[in-house]
């Protein structure tokens, strides 16, 4: 790893005397196309790449590990909290303007995507980084608690949530949906992006799953 951070370095300075920064998040046209070519891969990820539903680039839902390694520069093969409080396997992946964490279902297929950074937002512009306030506009908003989190969600981002920071609403004020958006500041912001499609096979929302 840290002969591939010199070899990158050496790379980005002679052809542009560009500005480095921590991998997965390289700021400038001139570092991505640094890191494309040493590692040959890019995710998919252009300055017009933004959060869908299902996925990120060419890193979606439902790919095996192997795909992913395929398509992106993995940093990282870890373990997390995963969606049912038990620890998952999960794939810490470059993907030029943000590091992103995919979850694998069975240790082997992208079942959520973990966005923790504000490099790559959906199309109209929402992600990390956003206020509460920013999005209380969105039709048929909501919000669910879990796992001491309060997390906003709307069909109009169908298979995503946005968690906000800090601890969710505790009884007696209410726990979900828009009374709990109402009793939780409107500069809160939110802290990650979570992906996973827009229903599971029961046809709930998957961040109910258990």
């Amino acid at each position: 790893m840290q002969r591939s951070a010199i070899f990158l370095a050496a790379a980005c300075l002679v052809a542009s005397g560009c500005r480095l920064e921590r991998p997965g998040f390289a700021d400038s046209i001139a570092e991505r196309d640094a890191i494309r070519a040493h590692t040959g891969l890019g995710c998919g990820v252009s300055d017009s790449t933004s959060l869908t539903a299902t996925g990120i680039g060419d890193l979606q839902l439902g790919l095996s590990a192997d795909s992913v390694r395929r398509a992106c520069h993995v940093l990282a093969d870890t373990t997390m909290v995963g969606a049912n409080g038990q620890p998952a396997r999960a794939l810490s992946v470059d993907a030029i303007r943000d590091t992103v964490l995919a979850e694998l279902n069975g240790d082997s297929v992208v079942s959520r995507l973990r966005v923790l950074g504000g490099g790559i937002r959906t199309r109209e512009g929402y992600g990390v980084g956003s206020t509460l306030e920013n999005v209380m506009h969105w039709s048929d908003l909501t919000s669910a608690t879990r796992d001491g989190s309060l997390f906003v969600m709307s069909p109009s981002h169908c298979g995503m949530s946005f968690r906000l920071a800090g601890p969710a609403p505790v009884a007696p004020s209410p726990q979900s949906g828009v009374k709990a958006l109402k009793h939780t500041p409107g500069e809160v912001r939110v802290n990650e992006v979570q992906i996973y499609g827009c229903r599971d096979t029961t046809g709930r929302p998957a961040i109910f799953r258990r």
